[in-house]
């Protein structure tokens, strides 16, 4: 009996996996992939800069009251050019032990605490350069001792970036029909499109407070944006 139902179990086995009962195959598409680049050049309209004010002090609270008194007036300092508070963001702010290493007879080298210095950093967004120049020289002179960053956007990327979407498109329909006409094939619908890339290239720039304290105001150029996108696309070859 258990022999019987063996055989019967092996029969389905082969039953199921035969070729009438599994899923035929789908035939591959005939079909044409290609890529489309572009880019676009903008003229920045946007700064963002990042700085910051670090004090020392004997304990942790008079580094911390010096860093936030000197902040306060590059605070002042940035609003008197008419930066928004909008466009204003606190990105960090820490205290922490600033370590010595005394000489000590009998060679003993291990650290003391000998001070704290406290940070608070700023991010701003400038929307006025012709006059970034005299906001980053007014910070500086109020007391900011770190410039980070400097970099540079367009306020309306996603126009820009369309513009160079339509192009890219453009520029894979351009080729598709290039490499169609040579192959002797007619190109039929289009069966998918993908972006695969969107970005910008960025303008960064760095600058230490004593690098700057010569300069009144501060020269700067923003140069130029460039917005890059592909796309893939791909059409069926039509019979």
């Amino acid at each position: 009996m258990q022999s019987r139902w063996m055989l019967l179990l092996a029969l389905g086995t082969l039953v199921g996996s035969s070729p009438a009962a599994t899923a035929q195959t789908a035939e591959p598409v005939p079909s044409l992939v290609m890529v489309g680049e572009a880019e676009q050049v903008g003229t920045p309209d946007l700064a963002l800069v990042t700085l910051g004010v670090t004090r020392d002090g004997k304990t942790a609270s008079q580094a911390l009251r010096a860093t936030t008194q000197a902040m306060r007036n590059v605070l002042d300092a940035v609003r008197k050019h008419g930066v928004e508070s909008r466009d204003i963001q606190t990105s960090g702010l820490s205290v922490q032990p600033r370590y010595e290493r005394p000489q000590r007879p009998g060679g003993d080298d291990r650290a003391i605490v000998a001070g704290y210095s406290a940070s608070n950093q700023l991010s701003l967004h400038a929307r006025r350069l012709d006059s970034l120049g005299e906001l980053l020289d007014d910070v500086v002179a109020a007391g900011a001792n770190e410039i980070r960053g400097l970099s540079f956007d367009v306020a309306d990327r996603a126009k820009l970036l369309d513009e160079a979407r339509i192009r890219a498109v453009e520029d894979a329909k351009r080729k598709a029909t290039l490499y169609a006409d040579a192959a002797g094939i007619r190109l039929g619908v289009i069966i998918n499109l993908q972006e695969e890339s969107a970005d910008h290239e960025p303008r960064p720039m760095a600058a230490r407070a004593g690098q700057m304290q010569s300069a009144a105001p501060v020269p700067i150029e923003a140069g130029e944006i460039t917005l890059r996108t592909r796309v893939r696309m791909t059409w069926r070859i039509a019979n």
